[in-house]
């Protein structure tokens, strides 16, 4: 059995009961080891998509960190993720994608189907090149308070940084996709994209924990 690969997430106060979720389900299961650290006040933008620039540069800045301090692959999440059947699944589905990109720093899941990239679940390779890139990309976000999936989506399709970001496949699925491809091929499912008629700020979880 492979050792544990850390799964780390951040989340605020107002979404620690997402995290709580997602540890409960890690945790049955000797595939990860969940980190998951809570920051009670991020200064997350009620309205803006992933919180606005302030919560993804902390975020990314806890990205390079790790980039920086860890000696093996570890996924890096959002909190409105979830394994769809066997964690264990998860975890050798993840080991293939990464045998199969050898030399891939990072691996993105998907917006939508056929393009862009969502930074909600990624996998990195550590190394002082990728933290270095981390830290590029979150100078670019407090520079131009740009989506961080927005400027690495440009990164990734330039092709000319010396990181190389791949996609996963569709069964690590987002919710952006609109309709997923066949169920029993899922194994991940992220709450990225809801529909709420009550219009709720960004700031409420119920409407990703009814799709979760």
């Amino acid at each position: 059995m492979p050792s544990p690969m850390r799964w780390y997430s951040v989340a605020d106060g107002n979404h620690w009961v997402l995290a709580e979720r997602l540890t409960k389900q890690l945790a049955d299961d000797p595939s990860f080891e969940a980190r998951c650290r809570r920051v009670d006040d991020l200064g997350a933008a009620p309205r803006r998509a992933a919180g606005g620039p302030r919560v993804q540069a902390f975020k990314l800045g806890e990205f390079a960190r790790l980039c920086d301090t860890e000696r093996a692959p570890f996924v890096w999440s959002d909190a409105d993720v979830q394994a769809l059947g066997p964690v264990s699944a998860l975890r050798a589905r993840i080991d293939a994608e990464l045998a199969a990109h050898g030399a891939a720093d990072l691996l993105a899941q998907r917006e939508c189907a056929d393009a862009g990239v969502n930074v909600g679940f990624l996998v990195a390779r550590p190394s002082p090149r990728l933290a270095a890139f981390a830290r590029r990309w979150r100078a670019e976000v407090l520079a131009t308070g740009a989506l961080d999936q927005k400027i690495l989506d440009r990164i990734a399709l330039a092709g000319d940084d010396p990181v190389a970001v791949r996609r996963l496949p569709a069964a690590f699925w987002a919710s952006s996709h609109v309709a997923p491809p066949d169920l029993e091929a899922l194994v991940l499912h992220h709450a990225n994209f809801v529909l709420d008629e009550a219009r709720r700020p960004a700031t409420d979880p119920a409407p990703k924990l009814a799709q979760l």
